[in-house]
């Protein structure tokens, strides 16, 4: 008994022991980092500060300016993408920034980040743009008051920030949501494959949208007369779309050459009455086969040639101007002899006397 309690302990001691007793609770695998390559770093690593006042020549005096809401409306269509096509705050309202949430977002990543292996860039401009303000309890009146602090306009979409380096999307995202959560607008930390993503869904709307009574299609073609009432910053920013890609000629492509071949040959050829009847027939069969008219030979042939009642309608109106005409000859011809006769009476009267 003695011998087999001795073997037992031999063999569950920790120097002789074949089996090892591993607790599970609070294992964890890490996946092994990955290596970012073909990094471009820019020459200074860290946010440079922002002036608090822009610097002007000696001879020129700090001017004032009006609010210009104008620079805060509307999307942004030139710094709209990352350039190092990493990781960014983006802006998704108009707003505002002061000298203050320059150096909040400046001292926010220096405190979070070893700038060894990262980098930070602005992509927005220091502040330029005057506020003025008056004295607190002054009077109205007296003028523009005096230059109070400096912004710098943003407009949705606008990049703030760009990071980048060796680093990970999800060790910089908690910093870059703070971030934003402070900015006086609406913003959103964002990386290369969200805006990408974003991107291909808005693509994709569009191209399986349904309803063929966008927005923009309404404005373009002054659909129940929009543009008496609508903004002209909706026409502007209809026109600062970019435009669709080039491609091969649709039905409604060939539809737009053939009205516009109509037009030019009914402004030179016919009235403008038949001129409008034409157009307004081909406008109504396109909005009734909603553009496939190309194998519509009575919609085709109505388009080229007309309606065989207007052509009836000239025709009369032809032979009215040929009967008037006539009628104006005989006319003529009947004062004409009328004359002839007065004078040779008159001739004969002489002679008697």
């Amino acid at each position: 008994m003695q011998t087999l309690r001795n073997t037992v302990r031999s063999f569950l001691s920790t120097n002789n022991s074949v089996v090892i007793f591993i607790q599970r609770k609070g294992l964890k695998v890490y996946k092994p980092p990955v290596k970012i390559e073909n990094v471009e770093y820019p020459e200074k690593n860290k946010l440079r500060i922002m002036e608090k006042v822009p610097q002007y020549v000696s001879s020129l005096r700090p001017f004032k300016m009006q609010k210009k809401l104008r620079l805060m409306r509307g999307l942004e269509t030139v710094h709209n993408t990352l350039l190092h096509k990493q990781y960014g705050i983006v802006a998704t309202g108009g707003g505002r920034l002061k000298h203050g949430h320059f150096e909040m977002i400046r001292m926010t990543l220096l405190r979070n980040f070893d700038f060894n292996n990262i980098f930070a860039i602005w992509r927005v401009d220091a502040p330029w743009q005057p506020v003025t303000k008056k004295s607190q309890g002054s009077r109205m009146g007296a003028g523009k008051g005096s230059i109070d602090h400096y912004v710098t306009p943003i407009k949705p979409g606008r990049v703030i920030i760009e990071v980048g380096g060796n680093i990970q999307y999800f060790q910089v995202e908690k910093v870059l949501k703070d971030i934003a959560a402070k900015c006086p607008f609406k913003a959103m930390a964002v990386s290369q494959e969200i805006l990408d993503k974003m991107a291909k869904k808005e693509k994709q709307e569009e191209e399986n949208n349904l309803n063929p009574w966008t927005w923009k299609y309404i404005i373009q073609n002054n659909i129940g007369g929009c543009h008496n009432w609508i903004s002209p910053f909706d026409k502007f920013c209809v026109s600062a779309t970019p435009a669709p890609t080039p491609t091969t000629p649709t039905t409604t492509t060939k539809l737009t050459t053939v009205i516009c071949l109509v037009v030019t040959t009914a402004i030179t050829t016919t009235a403008t009455k038949t001129f409008i009847t034409r157009t307004v027939t081909a406008t109504m069969f396109m909005v009734m086969t909603n553009g496939d008219v190309e194998n519509d030979s009575y919609s085709n042939d109505l388009i080229l040639h007309g309606d065989d009642d207007d052509d009836d309608n000239e025709n009369d109106d032809d032979d009215d101007d040929e009967n008037s005409n006539s009628n104006n000859n005989n006319n003529n011809n009947n004062n004409n002899n009328n004359s002839n006769n007065y004078n040779n009476n008159n001739s004969n009267k002489i002679s008697v006397d």
